[in-house]
């Protein structure tokens, strides 16, 4: 502090002080070492800062930022900032290749350039094609990520959240939904353990103490609810696994379906139906009405709020056919097809809106959000595919429209009030 003060003592006519107060890749602030912060403090309340001729008292005094203005001077980020090259005696720069980088920053913007421009061959193009059902139904749930993967060998690194380093003392929405399907997914299987709120409680799903016991027993009552109407829906459970071998056109569609009754299946969600949940049930739906025309179904999918029945389509080997053509083009391209969006647009068109209305519903939930920050934009395969672009144009409206119109007209929708329940004890 001594021989600060000395240094600035020293100075005749000029003393200036070079510090590091940015951070060199995000450019926030750094502060600088005790003494020049102290100088710092000095001048904001010292009658240096004011102009001359200026009293203290006036109206009229510049606010702190402006006076800051005569005796901090705060660098750009990078060196081909265009307010080097503007002839400021304070900013300035003689570096060519930067010039020539802070010109282009002030001309008009490129347009974005997007992923892919064309298609790519089909990875057996004019071949008879042979399609598992498990890929089918995972090219629907996320189009862009099957094509980066199987088609371009694109396999993007999972983000794991960082592990908790203190103990939970309340249940967070998606630590709710984890234990409420883990618990309903032990009493479907026929394997609940009487120590079931032992087992979470030591494993760091529920709180400590008596907050996780009265959790335990709110989520206990939830589910129990939910297993109970889920075997009114279908009281014999008698799994069965049906194999699949069906050609349509030069395709060959193989592979098994597990059913949960001779009926049918009912596949079940604690939560929302979401896009992707009516498109797996629909194709499953789909694929059984082409094999065994001849059979009566009855597939049900069923969440917390509501369950959905599926009729049967008149044509289910065309509509089916439609979804494999689909399937092979996006084996050559990302498509612009997104599931939740997808159904959502598809939902408000089915009620008699303009084209115009339901893409402006899609984009409110396809852009990320405080409260969606896991929206289908925010993914990082939706990202690479269509970059800074506007996915959500007349590609996606196609898509949506042939894949989800068809789903919703042959969906019915029932609540959960018209349906009796039994008591029926969990297995």
């Amino acid at each position: 502090r001594y021989l600060f003060l000395e240094t600035i003592l020293s100075a005749r006519e000029r003393l200036i002080i070079f510090f590091t107060g940015q951070n060199i890749r995000d450019n926030t602030v750094i502060p600088p070492s005790v003494v020049v912060s102290e100088l710092l403090d000095y001048l904001e309340h010292s009658s240096l800062q004011f102009p001359v001729g200026l009293r203290h008292d006036t109206e009229d005094l510049p606010s702190m930022k402006e006076r800051k203005k005569h005796w901090i001077i705060n660098h750009p980020l990078q060196p081909f900032s265009p307010d080097y090259f503007t002839g400021s005696d304070i900013f300035y720069s003689y570096n060519e290749e930067n010039c020539r980088a802070a010109r282009s920053l002030l001309s008009d913007p490129l347009p974005p350039k997007v992923f892919f421009s064309e298609s790519i061959p089909s990875p057996d193009a004019g071949l008879t094609k042979s399609v598992e059902i498990s890929d089918l139904v995972r090219f629907f749930r996320h189009p862009p990520r099957f094509f980066c993967e199987q088609s371009l060998g694109i396999r993007l690194p999972v983000e794991e959240e960082p592990a908790e380093d203190v103990e939970p003392f309340t249940l967070k929405g998606l630590s709710r939904y984890g234990i409420r399907k883990m618990m309903l997914d032990s009493r479907m299987n026929g394997e609940r353990s009487e120590q079931e709120y032992h087992v979470l409680k030591e494993s760091g799903h529920l709180p400590v103490g008596t907050v996780g016991q009265y959790d335990y027993e709110v989520l206990t009552s939830e589910v129990e609810i939910f297993f109970e109407r889920l075997h009114t829906l279908q009281p014999a459970w008698e799994p069965e696994k049906v194999m699949i071998d069906l050609t349509l056109g030069d395709i060959r569609l193989a592979g098994q379906i597990m059913l949960s009754s001779p009926q049918g299946f009912v596949h079940y969600r604690y939560g929302d139906l979401r896009g992707r949940d009516h498109l797996n049930a629909w194709l499953l739906h789909l694929i059984l009405e082409a094999a065994f025309p001849n059979r009566s179904w009855r597939n049900v999918m069923a969440g917390t709020k509501s369950r959905v029945v599926f009729d049967t389509p008149g044509e289910a080997k065309t509509e089916l056919a439609t979804l494999l053509d689909i399937y092979r083009d996006g084996l050559t391209r990302p498509l612009p097809f997104f599931p939740q969006t997808s159904m959502l647009y598809a939902e408000v068109l089915s009620t008699g809106k303009s084209r115009e209305e339901a893409l402006s519903a899609a984009r409110g939930v396809w852009q990320p959000s405080d409260f969606t920050p896991s929206s289908e934009g925010n993914d990082p395969y939706q990202r690479i595919c269509f970059g800074k672009t506007d996915p959500l144009r007349e590609g996606f409206c196609t898509l949506s429209e042939t894949v989800f119109k068809p789903i919703l007209e042959h969906r019915s929708v029932f609540d959960w009030a018209d349906l009796p329940t039994k008591n029926i004890k969990p297995h």
